[in-house]
């Protein structure tokens, strides 16, 4: 089973983050889970994720940056 079909089997709220594409155009993106009743948590992570993608920029016109926290090499 993928991560996706156990949080779908669970019951989960689950939601899908695109952010962007990678050099060869492929689509880029991460799915934000949360646990039973916490549908806000994960759309509000979301929010924050998409924001700092160049798919926000280009539409909002802005640059975002989330200070802190983890980061991926």
């Amino acid at each position: 089973l993928t991560p996706a079909a156990v949080f779908n089997l669970l019951g989960l709220p689950v939601t899908q983050v695109p952010l962007g594409l990678n050099p060869r155009g492929l689509p880029l993106g991460v799915q934000v889970a949360a646990a039973d009743g916490c549908d806000h948590l994960t759309i509000a992570a979301a929010l924050a994720l998409f924001l700092c993608s160049d798919d926000a920029a280009q539409i909002t016109g802005s640059n975002y940056s989330i200070d802190g926290g983890w980061t991926a090499e």
